[in-house]
């Protein structure tokens, strides 16, 4: 593993990176190093704990070195990198470090929505550093090496009596596909570095600067790919990988997803269309026919809170049966979650545009951001299905009485079914009431979100202070 100065050196430009408050006499005694580094050509503020002084406990000058670092990154707007390595507080300074600690967490809160923040965690991390870490927008692990919980295994083990590893407790696997934390997982340091290099490229310095995407991140798009061609056959159109209709929208290799462990039936992340960045949301139909349950409802209120917090544009690519039912789901929350969502949605004023790839049925059809939720623009392609429950529900429920005084119910029930979805399942009636602004042919879609962009780019309101922060992953 490397040294916290030779993590700062592979994240910063070539000898770019300028100490704050840096030893006289080169003897650290305390682990925070801040400072002001170049990242890519952008001005950003460096966060790191050297594990290697009082084993990266935050002291209570620590706490306060990085406040005043959080502090000037705010004034300055300069995006937060934090590389972070530390068991938490040092217990040893009781209250008075405390005290200094809350003052940092607070100082992560106030710069939340500001500046784009991104933690990496290249070791373990508990108590304060874990907390500093969720407050951040985005969170980067690795493999096997990166563990974050607000109390370690042996406090568990001292508490409750349970014996249980770190890598349960809180590793990046956990936080990869169970709790969400992690936005990325990568596979050693300097892939996680890397990542948060190119995490970065997405990223505005701050809240409402409106900028074009840096030249890096634009690449010519080779001929358009048949986009139906990536559609299986047959009417339910089933089974087919979202990950392939978004990589032949977008400009080539600038797909970058984000939690692709957490909630698998959903994708949330990155790319560039020409000049432009954009926030992609998509139901995934290979993972759970891409239905909507507590997992991708959270994915979907937080991504669309960081996109709208930063000026980024909104593309939702819908094909979902609606929200999960049963009752563990209600037990969990599902109501509240999902409501999260339409909240989040109707908030956010960026540009939002839906294309409506095969199915929109029930809940999902505010859930993925339609014309009443406060969209700018949706789309249909012509295999697209919009309706209030699909056909099987709606048949029993509409013709229920039909069907059982029928001399042949089966074949009375399989005409009704045809019946409805001819009249219903397609995306005319929408289109006919202003719901869908266009049905469009599949090969128009990236030509045609293009325009729409580059249409509604002056939408966006540059508010002159902060309208609000970006909550806690839930």
């Amino acid at each position: 593993m490397l040294t916290a100065l030779q993590r700062i050196a592979l994240l910063t430009d070539l000898s770019s990176f300028e100490e704050v408050g840096a030893p006289v006499d080169g003897v650290r005694t305390d682990c925070a190093i801040t400072g002001i580094g170049m990242v890519d050509g952008r001005r950003v503020a460096i966060i790191a704990t050297d594990r290697w002084v009082q084993s990266g406990s935050i002291s209570e000058q620590a706490a306060r070195k990085i406040a005043a670092m959080l502090k000037k990154a705010q004034t300055v707007r300069i995006p937060v990198i934090a590389l972070w390595e530390s068991p938490g507080a040092r217990i040893q300074e009781g209250v008075v470090g405390m005290h200094a600690i809350a003052e940092m967490f607070r100082q992560f809160a106030e710069i939340s929505g500001v500046v784009p923040t991104i933690a990496v965690l290249l070791g373990t991390n508990s108590g304060a550093t874990a907390y500093s870490a969720a407050l951040m927008d985005f969170c980067i692990m690795v493999e096997q090496q990166s563990h974050t919980f607000i109390t370690g295994p042996k406090v568990v083990e001292q508490v409750l009596g349970e014996q249980v590893s770190m890598a349960a407790l809180g590793g990046s696997e956990q936080h990869g596909r169970e709790t969400g934390l992690a936005t990325i997982v990568a596979a050693s340091e300097s892939e996680a570095i890397s990542s948060a290099r190119r995490l970065l490229r997405y990223l505005p310095q701050h809240f409402s600067d409106i900028t074009l995407t840096p030249p890096q991140l634009i690449r010519k798009k080779s001929s358009p790919e048949a986009m139906m061609e990536l559609l299986p056959d047959g009417e339910d159109k089933c089974g087919y990988d979202m990950l392939r209709i978004i990589e032949a929208i977008v400009d080539d290799d600038s797909f970058l997803e984000l939690q692709a462990e957490y909630a698998p039936n959903l994708i949330t992340g990155f790319a560039c269309m020409g000049n432009m960045v954009t926030g992609i949301i998509a139901n995934q139909p290979m993972c759970m026919s891409g239905i909507l349950d507590i997992k991708a409802s959270r994915k979907i209120a937080r991504f669309v809170q960081i996109c709208d917090a930063y000026s980024i544009p909104l593309i939702f690519l819908a094909d979902s049966p609606g929200f999960m039912p049963g009752r563990e789901q209600e037990q969990q929350g599902m109501v509240s979650v999902g409501a999260a969502v339409l909240s989040a949605l109707v908030q956010a004023r960026v540009p939002k545009i839906t294309v409506i790839i095969h199915k929109l049925i029930g809940g999902a059809y505010a859930g993925m951001n339609c014309k009443g939720m406060g969209a700018d623009a949706v789309f249909a392609w012509p295999c697209a299905k919009v309706a209030v429950v699909g056909k099987e529900a709606a048949t029993r429920v509409i013709f229920h009485k039909e069907i059982q005084q029928s001399d042949d119910p089966e074949t009375s029930r399989m005409a009704l079914l045809e019946d409805y979805a001819q009249q219903h399942l397609h995306p005319y009636v929408a289109a006919e009431h202003g719901q869908i602004d266009a049905v469009i042919h599949p090969d128009e879609t990236r030509v045609i979100l293009m325009k729409t962009l580059t249409l509604l780019q002056q939408k966006v309101e540059r508010p002159t202070a902060r309208r609000t922060g970006i909550q806690p992953w839930r």
